[in-house]
């Protein structure tokens, strides 16, 4: 059944902002996890997208995915890599009864929240 052990780690972190010490231990760390990691950074809009993402290659988790999360950009693309990234089911085997349980992670305001609210299309979590 899907979500049955099931695990997929969407790291967020500000492209804005940048690389910083935080994001390098919470990289270290989800490492260990030894799941799937989607790195997303975040707050790319309105600067090159590819120069936001480029020194989060540092962290090894593989390509950066550029979004803005409050704009919407990269959304459609950020839920093709979590498809991917994901096993695949027959309808048969998916339980329609069961809940989808998530986590953001990412140091404080990179936009978790506003991320979430994308995601489900509602205003459900506030900062």
């Amino acid at each position: 059944m899907i979500g049955t052990g099931d695990r997929l780690v969407m790291f967020l972190v500000d492209g804005r902002e940048g690389l910083n010490a935080l994001d390098e231990i919470v990289a270290e760390r989800l490492r260990r996890y030894g799941k799937p990691i989607i790195l997303i950074v975040n707050k790319t809009d309105g600067i090159d997208p590819q120069i936001a993402t480029t020194e989060f290659h540092q962290l090894g988790l593989g390509e950066p995915l550029p979004i803005s999360a409050s704009h919407r950009r990269g959304i459609a693309t950020l839920w093709t890599g979590v498809l991917h990234a994901l096993p695949s089911y027959e309808s048969s085997e998916i339980d329609t009864g069961s809940s989808v349980k998530f986590a953001a992670i990412g140091r404080p305001n990179v936009g978790k929240s506003t991320l979430v609210n994308t995601i489900l299309g509602t205003e459900r979590v506030i900062a």
